[in-house]
């Protein structure tokens, strides 16, 4: 068995870096842009932050530890941004309150991790399946879909109940683990 994407990272590999930012860059920036309310800032944060994590690529053991760096650095950079904007706009001061109150926190964090993997599981899924499930979560109905795609209407609920099956497989484990992480019983 090969190091893995952890080790690789450590050991300067470029490619497990690049990885790692697409895996991240997004819902990181989403979750940024959930307290600053600026698109372009976000991402600027988010890219300082994987320059920061590159240098410091060395400390990071697991996965975890890295998603918590993450995390915790794109709180920092929000946190100190609406500070400074808080003197200027008293309007982003119930978003300082937000980012000082960690339930709030791990709540916007969830729930940016919980979309990263549903899309990436999506993306996973063959791609008719994929496709007729997009059109769907976008707000089209199964006759809308199939008149769209020229399919019949029992090809896409067929398409819909494959790719429901294969995510509720996929991502099964996923919420098994945030349940126990969390301390919910099951």
């Amino acid at each position: 068995m090969g190091p893995s994407l952890i080790d690789k990272f450590k050991d300067g590999n470029r490619e497990a870096f690049e990885e790692i930012f697409n895996s991240f860059f997004s819902a990181l920036c989403n979750f940024a842009n959930t307290f600053v309310n600026d698109v372009h800032q976000s991402e600027d944060f988010v890219q300082e932050i994987f320059i920061s994590l590159w240098d410091h690529r060395r400390n990071f053991d697991d996965l975890l530890s890295l998603k918590s760096f993450l995390y915790k650095s794109v709180r920092n950079k929000c946190l100190n941004f609406i500070k400074h904007q808080n003197i200027v706009n008293k309007h982003q001061g119930g978003h300082l309150k937000d980012l000082e109150n960690d339930a709030v926190f791990f709540d916007h964090m969830i729930e940016e991790e919980t979309h990263r993997l549903l899309y990436d599981a999506i993306n996973e899924l063959p791609p008719s399946c994929r496709k007729i499930l997009l059109l769907s979560i976008s707000g089209l109905t199964n006759p809308e879909i199939a008149e769209d795609l020229n399919i019949s209407i029992n090809t896409v609920k067929t398409q819909k109940a494959i790719a429901y099956k294969q995510l509720r497989l996929k991502l099964k484990e996923l919420f098994v683990i945030a349940a126990v992480s969390i301390g919910l019983s099951i």
